[in-house]
């Protein structure tokens, strides 16, 4: 589908009236104002359109939430078009335009006066269109299947609303930890910090913080401490980035700081543990040798994940239902913090690290094989796509 140029967005009043709802701070008029913005969408008053002549303009009503990929996906289809939502079993409501100004003006005309959005479609020449005909279903970016949603701002369904918008903003694919522990947790406190004003990166510069005090906690060998603070920093890291996403004030400047340190640090714990190991004497074998695997093994599994998006133009752990579960257990620094968490309890800090590192070796090998698998897949004529289920 060709993109089109559309420059301009308009909030549209409430065609039907309704009551007003909050979800994570923000209601439905401010959130869709953020995510024209967001979109680089300029916000014209309604009142406007006729000064627009046939630019294109992207209308929707102020009294939903959206899915942010509507807006992007909108901003750059062709053709004029209606869109209509189904909420549950109520009848389809049009909540949306994008088209020249002119015939959006007539299109809110005719919806005014019309609940039939098939008799306002058919009257002003829109082709009538539901969310899923807009959005892909996967979502490359968080890498999962995702149906999106436009949700009526019901004060009574203010959980439904921010579960919605929370689930929406969470990777598909990921380490069990982030997957199945901390989704509850981050989901109460990602709407307390929504609701109180802090910002993601004030998280992150947290995480940050914790980050040193995790390392400087396993150098000293007081791994109890470094593990809590290592707990805490990864939990707050789920946080930021969800906070970002449901409050739409993502930036540029906290992408960098946040995933920067996702991949910088992990390697850095390593080391101070086997430093930490080494001086109080309580290391299982010679710890140069192991944090040598460790270290090495975590930029070595990195670079085999680069060299599988390179050769095949998707991530390594969306091809197939087996790299989907691999992921959950790669040695990445959740996984890797269970082994270590679970060696410090039973008093073996050291052979913690043993297991760290035979567990990178054995990732190592798997992302190896996974690699010559998909090329011999490709070789005897198979695309290489993401699993869908």
């Amino acid at each position: 589908m060709a993109d089109c140029d559309c420059s301009y967005a308009a909030l549209i009043e409430p065609l039907r009236p309704t009551p007003s709802a909050r979800v994570f701070g923000l209601d439905a008029r401010e959130r869709l104002r953020r995510s024209f913005a967001k979109s680089g969408l300029e916000i014209v008053a309604a009142d406007d359109l006729a000064k627009l002549g046939e630019r294109r303009v992207l209308a929707l009503d102020a009294s939903h939430f959206y899915d942010d990929r509507l807006i992007v996906e909108l901003k750059k289809r062709s053709g004029d078009v209606l869109l209509v939502s189904v909420d549950g079993d109520a009848a389809p409501v049009a909540v949306g335009v994008a088209a020249s100004a002119s015939r959006v003006g007539s299109a809110l005309s005719l919806l005014r006066r019309c609940t039939d959005p098939c008799e306002t479609a058919r009257a002003a020449g829109l082709e009538m269109v539901h969310p899923t005909d807009v959005v892909p279903l996967f979502d490359a970016k968080l890498r999962k299947i995702s149906k999106p949603f436009v949700l009526p701002a019901n004060p009574e369904r203010i959980d439904e609303i921010e579960n919605r918008i929370f689930d929406a903003s969470y990777k598909g694919v990921t380490d069990f930890v982030t997957k199945w522990v901390w989704p509850l947790p981050a989901r109460i406190v990602t709407g307390w910090c929504a609701r109180s004003g802090i910002s993601p990166n004030a998280i992150t510069s947290l995480s940050y913080l914790l980050t040193v005090v995790t390392l400087v906690a396993f150098w000293q060998g007081a791994f109890g401490l470094g593990l809590v603070s290592a707990w805490l920093m990864t939990f707050l890291d789920t946080v930021d980035g969800k906070l970002a996403r449901v409050t739409l004030t993502t930036s540029r400047i906290g992408d960098v700081l946040d995933h920067g340190l996702d991949l910088v640090h992990p390697p850095f714990w390593w080391a101070a543990w086997g430093a930490g190991l080494a001086g109080s004497g309580t290391l299982f074998g010679e710890y140069e040798a192991w944090v040598l695997v460790v270290f090495t093994g975590y930029f070595a599994g990195r670079l085999l994940e680069g060299l599988f998006i390179l050769a095949f133009s998707q991530e390594m752990f969306t091809w197939r239902p087996f790299d989907l579960a691999f992921r959950l257990v790669i040695a990445r620094r959740n996984p890797n913090l269970v082994l270590l968490s679970g060696a410090t309890i039973i008093g073996r800090p050291d052979l913690g690290l043993v297991a760290l590192g035979i567990w990178t070796l054995a990732c190592i090998l798997i992302q190896v094989v996974r690699i010559a698998q998909a090329t011999a897949c490709r070789l005897r004529g198979h695309a290489i796509l993401p699993f869908s289920e």
